[in-house]
Formats: C-alpha cells, structure tokens, sequence
C-alpha cells in the first residue's frame, strides 16, 4: 500500500483527472464484453469522494452497486472535452488532407520514399494552406465534389 494524501481541491482535480482519462478510453469503446480494466480503479477513487469533501461530484448507484461521476462532475469536464475536441477536429482535417493530397499527386508510396525532413518539410507546406484556410473560412467552402 502506498498512502497519499490529498487536499479537497487536489481531490477534485483527481476526480477530474479520471473522468477525462475515462473519457479518452471509453468513449468510443466498443462494448465486447471485456471488463473495463480501469474500473475497480475508478470505484476505489470514487468511493472516497465524500470523505475528501467531493461527495457532490459523485453518484452511487444502488441498482448497479457502484459510484459515478455526477452530472456536476460531468458539466465541470465538459468544457474541457469541447476544446479538445475542436482542436483535434482541425489538426485531424488539415493532416487528412494534406495526406490526401500528397498521396494523389505524388502517389501512394510517395511519403514512406522521403527522408524524415523533407517528409515533414512538404506535409507542413500543404497543412499550412489548409490551416489557414480553415481559421479564415471554416467549413464554409468545404464541399463533396461528385465526380
């Protein structure tokens, strides 16, 4: 056993801690009938919540025999999660389409036939023009083309 000792706000900020990193593994996570192999984890820390003074950031569950994150917890990480999740939609479009680009000009091997530099050197180029053409326009002149 390792003891730990943790303020209130230390606390909260573990509890929030969690619920992010529970977030990031299992929010897409196909349900295949394999424990979550974090969730004793989880319930051990939630389970303290009330004694470190966090009772309102966590929910017990009668019916499922086990704690949650309450939907104030929840609101608190939200935030959070939207900014990541903007951000991560524009670096992973840009990247896309860059890639996209650079495979259908120079073709499908083009990339893995360039040294580390110049890889990077011509992915930043063609990630550049759509990065700013993103933070110009946005979505505004995005369109499917049918061929």
């Amino acid at each position: 056993m390792i003891p730990l000792e943790f303020t209130e706000t230390e606390f909260r900020e573990l509890l929030e801690v969690m619920y992010l990193a529970d977030w990031a593994t299992n929010a897409h996570r196909v349900p295949d009938g394999k424990p979550d192999p974090y969730h004793a984890l989880q319930q051990k820390i939630l389970g303290h919540a009330k004694a470190a003074g966090c009772g309102d950031l966590v929910v017990y569950s009668e019916k499922e025999k086990a704690f949650a994150p309450s939907d104030k917890l929840e609101k608190t990480c939200h935030g959070t999660l939207d900014v990541y999740d903007e951000e991560t939609f524009w670096e992973e479009l840009v990247r896309r389409l860059a890639l996209r680009d650079i495979e259908q000009e120079r073709g499908p091997d083009a990339l893995e036939k360039m040294s580390a530099e110049i890889r990077s050197s011509v992915i930043s180029e063609i990630e550049e023009r759509y990065q700013t053409e993103c933070e110009r326009h946005g979505l505004d002149r995005l369109e499917v083309v049918e061929e």
